[in-house]
């Protein structure tokens, strides 16, 4: 099954209503329609006993609920044409989780379960502006995880091992080692540092330095921007069998929503060239640091920048 099959299936409908077994999954309890109210719709039948399949929430432009009567149905109902890009996607998903799941009960949690987790790509909150440094910033982390897939490491373990949108110590946590990561201009060869823990560690920690200029016009080098990096990394976790979900709701986090067409499309007008990156033993007990144990506890928030010129001995 491809993403298109999906999208072509509800060409099978004259009118908007009725619903069909799609042929392309092994699970005949699942089928694809529209409800009684018009809204597009996936359907599982349930057996006649009384218990409750609802989910912990229910939100404004999708729902999942139980039809009583006749036939008995989980029903998941997309109530505005608006998010039907994302709505695609989402039974895409859920449709491969359970292609060959003979279990209802194991259809039913996997539904569920994938309900939660894509709530929050049909929310119409307005995402923030954002700001070159920020994308910048974002694009460093992207830079890594992209670099870490092509070296081979577990992409599954790899996408859990980035905290860099939860605000965790450092932005990727992995068990042998840490790596923070700073993003600047090529121009410049100073970094930000911005709290006491962010150069703190229990183990081995390395600090990653990624460069970038802002792209030109007149450049001879082609553009990369957050879009095509997003989509890369999106397309190599697929590659592997791994779901992209986790990837694209860490990235909600950062205040990125990749299924929101209006929202990339401003994100996607930061163009910007990578030039590389550097990295250092950032826990070389010599290491030029800021951290709770050297700094008086009556100091509560620290700030400071760190000058790569005078940190060449540290280099990996």
């Amino acid at each position: 099954m491809i993403k298109r099959d999906v999208v072509d299936f509800w060409d099978v409908f004259d009118e908007r209503r009725g619903i069909r077994l799609f042929g392309h999954i092994k699970s005949h309890e699942v089928s694809l329609g529209f409800d009684n109210l018009g809204y597009r719709a996936l359907f599982v039948d349930l057996p006649q006993i009384k218990k409750n399949y609802e989910p912990v929430y229910k939100l404004e432009n999708i729902s999942l609920t139980v039809q009583e009567g006749q036939q008995r149905y989980l029903i998941l109902s997309l109530k505005d044409e608006a998010f039907l890009q994302v709505f695609n996607e989402f039974l895409f998903t859920i449709l491969n989780d359970v292609e060959y799941e003979k279990d209802l009960e194991s259809i039913i949690t996997k539904i569920v379960r994938q309900y939660h987790i894509w709530s929050h790509f049909f929310s119409r909150e307005k995402q923030k502006k954002i700001k070159l440094n920020k994308v910048l910033g974002i694009a460093g982390e992207l830079f890594y995880l992209n670099q870490f897939l092509d070296d081979g490491i577990d992409a599954s373990e790899l996408i859990e091992a980035w905290e860099g949108p939860s605000n965790r110590t450092h932005d990727f946590i992995f068990s042998d080692f840490n790596l923070e990561v700073k993003a600047k201009l090529l121009s410049s060869n100073v970094v930000h540092i911005s709290s006491l823990f962010q150069l703190d560690y229990d183990k081995y920690l390395k600090l990653g330095v990624v460069s970038f200029t802002t792209w030109q016009d007149d450049d001879e080098f082609p553009f990369c921007t957050l879009g095509l990096m997003i989509s890369s990394i999106a397309e190599k976790l697929r590659n592997v069998g791994v779901d992209q979900m986790l990837f694209l709701s860490k990235l909600m986090q950062l205040g990125i929503n990749y299924f929101d067409n209006e929202h990339m499309v401003e994100i996607n007008e930061f163009r910007f060239i990578i030039h590389g990156s550097e990295e250092y033993h950032a826990s070389d007990e010599n290491f030029p640091r800021l951290v709770n144990s050297n700094v008086h506890s009556a100091i509560k928030k620290v700030k400071y920048d760190l000058d790569l010129n005078l940190i060449d001995d540290f280099k990996v």
